[in-house]
């Protein structure tokens, strides 16, 4: 069935843009009233205003959509709806003219008032306050509407309908689109156009486990004499006797006493209490017992008893048994119980079984003591459980995600309802026969298809068509013939025919063919050779088509019109017509034949055309005008490509961009003057039958190079650069392929090649004075420091090729507002705010003065200078920038002269842009000037740079963009303190780890910052490594161990060094060296003290024979080197194994990293 749309009066229609008046301009058709679309985003028709006709003054007029279901809060997610539109009212630039929005309207229970409501991003303009009052509009300001001075081209809205207020709990939402007009208007436009609606709810997944069968097509069965189990820990700590279990489940069992599935809980994973039957045993299998789910039925939250099928997710409530409350880990579990037969509930359909998705515990009406959503199958575990009686192998639980919710309507016009036609033929066309006692069935007639047609699909061209029989079936003993109107085919011109066609009759028998009449000559049979343009030969020798191929069976499994082109070059300078002839038998009748969009093309480009863009976004400081603008298109010889700039807003060009060449730099753009732009792409030919096409216009930092549009794009060839076969060719010479140099102010930082290409290519790009930037080859060029510009020249070597290349220029990313934050305890450690006029690290782009100015007009008097002043860091070296100039809309009135710091240049006169990129004068001057302003917050030091505008001429200009590139190096100091500290807690293990991360959190509104550094530490007590006999053997002999200590600072802050071994049989040994009262270890007035601490009975220390020196280390420090001598005694024996520990300690007692070693290895004993 036909979803129509209402709508208000006679001001709304259904339009099919192709048939529409007006002067063609690519996506346009210029009209006397105003700007309206040629072609429709989707399909071939529109609802809009009073097609072909301006809107008449004092419209108020709605188009109402269809009724819509909304979805419920628990899915509601990604919920929008869209549309495509154009409009052209009458409006300003600041509004307060005509204008359209939407509003909409809420069923619950019924219908709310019609309210406003804005699409995501909000209205472009304003309404006259004269105009109607507006249910849910904004208390201040005039309305917010769709309008603006000019034609809006096709654009989308999106209305993001989960903020709309009370969305829940209403049923049902409706919108309408409003156009009104002002009584008082002068000025008639066409109104508003609207195309491909679009409702969308995304849903939301969920996870389930399901005990049974699941199949996407048809019905199936779950398993017999299953008794599986799902089990899951539930908290329920909390919980007493007025808590309770919800439970969201489906079940699709065959109940009763047969199939059914049943709750238990257990506390020790071994005996079982049902909470979900009618008694707690589980002494007889779930399926047996009474109140089992679903039993005979089982009452759900709801209070609805559900029988065998729930039909859906149902929610149940279960008590919790006493011995369960507020325990925190109890054990629940599902068991399914069948038997043998009747393995389905209800009637069998595509999911059979018990379907569990969510569980929940509640303490009480406000606290949930534990849910489980099942999301995600790690919650819980399945196994085939032992039934009470009886045996069982079978488990079917399996976890699945399930989605829900998901809504999608897709509302356009193409079904708009049309009356039968008002003629029986198409202006110039005829039939024979037509006459209205001829059957339907055995003549042509003109109309739309009936639900009986053989297409499925709607007229290729809504509403009307040609047809055998419009519909049904064509008759028998048919000879039906449909004649076109005469056509005029241009001298020399290569003409296609064209049309859509759908044939099905009867092969071999039946048929549908073409002829051509030829000015004054006989008919003769239209067969142009092409590949599958007939179906194949007649086979019948009763029809007049036998012998010739001709349309029969090909299109009767297919649903929509095929497209047949033939070209009609042979005959230019001829008047050519044509008639499709349908010749049947006596029995055996199919659908037949229908025609549309019948024509001739006749290339013919005598006018110019164009090409305009949507808006283009100048308004973020992040984005620095973008780039460029280029375009890859086939430019023939003797046709033009060239770019015009628009205002977004009123529609007007921006001086010095009127047809200008490609590429297109974006650097002399005030985007304060213009914030959003349109590109028109301009096209003209001086031959009709030629022109250029478009295939792609970037916006950014592309080059486009191919053969077909060298001439169109900047590009310059050396005459040994040939275009063979569709290629650039250096056949017998190497050649170079240049560009001029192209400006811009967002950096670049190097080019990268792309596109088809043979293998030799040298590239090289050189900066604004023709000094080298880089050189690379095939891979592209990367630039020492980023740039702001360049010029191209690429080496082809002989026999070298270009098919197609692109140059992608990689812009650099400055940083906007960084922070870098050592340790990531959320205190900054360095910073680069970009204030008012601080800018991004790296690259400045903004004037002091207002915040974020990016741009400044100023007035020249003709004699004295106008200025303007820009930050740069004192630290900060200048390696290169840009200050583009832009004149008033008539051009300079003479040179301008920019100053820089005190150093200037010269230009600009006549021209509209003026880009002075910086000279080494220029950047020289800035670097050698001083500090004149320090940041309080960083305490960054600044220098302010005067940049002066002067000339001989009173006039306005404007700094349009300025870039200005630096390389500054700041280090953070002062991190030892909090680092260490950090150290201290990440090595309290023993051993410790062997590397520790340090961490560093960088942060930044936008763009790229580089870091580096190093750490250089050392431990506040260092304890080196020292060895110790393998074995001692008690033999009388002494034994010294040597250890090495000394302290970061000073060694007389160390009050002790101990050396402790601790053997396998539990003997503890352990030596002291206290430092002496002097603090200098000996070496001074007072002497050490090396004492025996433990261990004398095993190990004796020769306090008298140990000794201490200072030794100093190649690492720089002084080492206190003890000499630790002992003896063994005789009576320690058979001692497997010691670890030595030695350490230096300060007065509190601390040391870091001891040193340890062992005697004992390699399967060798200690003591012997």
């Amino acid at each position: 069935s036909l979803t129509y749309i209402c709508h208000n009066v006679a001001i709304w229609g259904p339009a099919i843009l192709s048939t529409m008046n007006g002067t063609l301009q690519g996506a346009n058709r210029i009209t006397s009233y105003g700007t309206i679309p040629s072609i429709a985003p989707h399909g071939a028709v529109v609802a809009a205003t009073m097609p072909g006709e301006a809107v008449p003054a004092g419209t108020d007029a709605w188009l109402i959509a269809p009724k819509l279901m909304t979805p419920s809060a628990s899915v509601m997610n990604g919920y929008w709806m869209s549309f495509d539109h154009w409009y052209h009212v009458d409006s300003t630039a600041s509004g307060e003219g005509d204008g359209a929005w939407i509003e909409y309207r809420l069923k619950n229970g019924t219908w709310s008032n019609w309210a406003w409501i804005a699409p995501d991003g909000g209205y472009p303009s304003t309404l006259s306050t004269s105009g109607p009052t507006v249910n849910g509009a904004p208390t201040t300001g005039a309305l917010p509407v769709f309008a603006s001075p000019t034609e809006s081209g096709w654009v989308t809205s999106n209305l993001t309908l989960s903020n709309i207020p009370e969305i829940n709990p209403a049923s049902e939402i409706q919108f309408r689109f409003r156009l009104w007009t002002s009584p008082d208007a002068t000025t008639e436009r066409p109104g508003w156009f609207i195309d491909n609606i679009e409702y969308n709810n995304d849903g939301i997944e969920y996870g389930v486990w399901h005990h049974g069968c699941i199949v996407t097509t048809g019905t199936c069965q779950y398993a017999p004499y299953a008794y599986g189990a799902l089990q899951t820990s539930v908290d329920m700590s909390g919980t007493d006797g007025d808590s309770w279990i919800e439970i969201d489940m489906e079940w699709d069992l065959e109940g009763s006493f047969f199939d059914n599935g049943c709750v238990e809980l257990s506390l020790a994973n071994l005996t079982w209490t049902d909470i979900s039957s009618i008694s707690q045993s589980t002494t007889t299998n779930c399926e047996d017992r009474s109140g089992a789910i679903p039993g005979y039925g089982y009452t759900a939250a709801n209070g609805v008893t559900y029988y065998d099928e729930s039909g859906a997710i149902r929610t149940i409530n279960l008590s919790i048994p006493s011995t369960f409350q507020n325990q925190s880990n109890v054990q629940m579990r599902f068991i399914v119980g069948t038997d043998s037969i009747v393995n389905y509930g209800g009637s069998s359909d595509s999911q059979e079984g018990l379907t569990v998705s969510e569980i929940r515990v509640y303490v009480d009406d406000d606290n949930i003591a534990h849910s489980d959503d099942f999301y995600t199958s790690t919650t819980a575990s399945h196994y085939v459980a032992n039934p009470p009686t009886g045996a069982s192998t079978t488990n079917q639980w399996g976890h699945h995600i399930f989605s829900t919710g998901a809504q999608y309507e897709s509302l356009s016009f193409e079904d708009s309802g049309a009356n039968a036609p008002t003629v029986s033929d198409a202006s110039g066309w005829s039939r024979n026969p037509s006459s209205s006692s001829t059957a339907i069935g055995n003549k042509w007639a003109l109309g739309q298809l009936g639900p009986n047609a053989g297409p499925s699909t709607q007229e290729p061209s809504f509403p009307y068509v040609y047809g055998t029989n419009l519909n049904g079936v064509y008759g028998n003993n048919a000879d039906a013939y449909l004649i076109s109107p005469s056509y005029s085919i241009p001298a020399g011109s290569s003409a296609t025919l064209t049309f859509n066609k759908w044939v099905c009759t009867e092969n071999y028998w039946d048929a549908i063919g073409l002829y051509i009449k030829v000015n004054s000559g006989p008919w003769t049979y239209f067969d142009p050779g092409i590949a599958n343009w007939y179906d194949g030969s007649v086979g019948y020798s009763g029809n007049s088509m036998f012998g010739n191929n001709a349309w029969m069976g090909g299109d009767c499994n297919q649903l929509e019109f095929e497209n047949r082109q033939a070209s009609l070059s042979q005959y230019a300078g001829d008047t050519v017509k044509f008639r499709f002839r349908l010749d049947t038998d006596a029995s055996v009748t199919y659908n037949g034949g229908y025609i549309d969009d019948f024509g001739v093309l006749i290339p013919n480009y005598s006018q110019p055309g164009a090409w305009t863009s949507p808006p283009i976004d100048l308004t973020s400081i992040d984005d620095f005008n973008l780039g460029w603008i280029d375009v890859d298109a086939t430019v023939p010889t003797n046709t033009t490509i060239t770019g015009t700039l628009l205002d977004s807003s009123t529609g007007q060009v921006i001086g010095g961009f009127e047809e200008v060449d490609f590429p297109i730099s974006l650097a002399g753009i005030d985007p304060d003057q213009h914030p959003y732009i349109k590109v028109q792409v301009d096209i003209d030919s001086l031959d009709p039958e030629v022109t250029p096409r478009i295939k792609k216009v970037s916006i950014g930092g592309k080059r486009f190079l191919t053969a077909e549009s060298t001439g169109a794009n900047g590009w310059d060839l050396s005459t040994s650069i040939e275009v063979v076969d569709g290629l650039l060719n250096a056949t017998s010479i190497a050649g170079t392929i240049t560009s001029p140099y192209l400006h811009s102010s967002r950096p670049i930082k190097s080019i990268t090649l792309s596109g088809n290409y043979s293998s030799g290519l040298a590239l090289v790009a050189y900066d604004v004075n023709g000094a080298q930037l880089g050189t690379g080859g095939a891979g592209g060029v990367a630039f020492t420091y980023p740039t702001t510009g360049f010029a191209l020249s690429l080496s082809l070597p002989t026999n070298g090729w270009i098919d197609r290349m692109v140059f992608t220029a990689n812009f650099a990313l400055p940083a906007l507002n960084p922070a870098v934050d050592v340790l990531g305890d959320g205190s900054t450690d360095w910073s680069f705010p970009s204030g008012d006029d601080y800018g991004h690290y790296g690259w400045q782009s903004l004037i002091s003065g207002d915040e974020n100015q990016v741009s400044a007009t100023l007035d020249l008097d003709g004699s004295s200078a106008s200025l303007v002043t820009v930050r740069i860091p004192t630290s900060a070296s200048i390696y290169s920038g840009i200050v583009s100039i832009a004149s008033d809309s008539d051009g300079f009135s003479s040179a301008v002269t920019v100053t820089v710091a005190g150093a200037s240049q010269s230009g600009g006169s006549g021209d509209h842009i003026f880009y002075n990129t910086l000279d080494v004068a220029q950047m020289g001057a800035i670097n050698a000037q001083g500090t004149s302003h320090t940041d309080a917050e960083t305490g960054r030091a600044w220098r302010d740079i005067i940049i002066e505008l002067n000339s001989n001429t009173a006039q306005q200009v404007s700094i349009a963009r300025l870039g200005i590139g630096y390389m500054m190096f700041e280090n953070i100091s002062g991190l030892g303190p909090a680092v260490a500290a950090y150290h201290d807690t990440q090595t309290t293990d023993d051993p410790p780890p062997n590397q520790i991360n340090i961490p560093v959190a960088v942060s930044a509104d936008a763009g790229l910052l580089t870091i580096d550094g190093n750490l250089k530490f050392d431990y506040i007590i260092t304890n080196r490594d020292f060895s110790v006999p393998n074995t001692f053997y008690p033999r009388g002999e002494s034994y010294t161990v040597t250890t090495q200590h000394h302290h970061l600072h000073d060694n007389s802050d160390l009050s002790e060094i101990v050396l402790r071994g601790q053997a396998s049989d539990g003997e503890v040994i352990e030596f002291q060296a206290s430092n002496s009262a002097d603090g200098l270890w000996g070496f001074g007035s007072d002497a050490v003290t090396i004492t025996q601490i433990s261990g004398d009975s095993v190990v004796e220390l020769n306090t008298s024979g140990s000794y201490i020196v200072e030794e100093l280390h190649n690492d720089g420090y002084t080492d206190i080197t003890v000499n630790w001598v002992f003896d063994i005694s005789w009576n320690w024996d058979d001692v497997d194994s010691i670890r030595w520990v030695a350490k230096a300690l300060d007065s509190s007692g601390d040391t870091v990293w001891p040193a340890v070693a062992h005697s004992g290895q390699s399967g060798r004993k200690a003591v012997e």
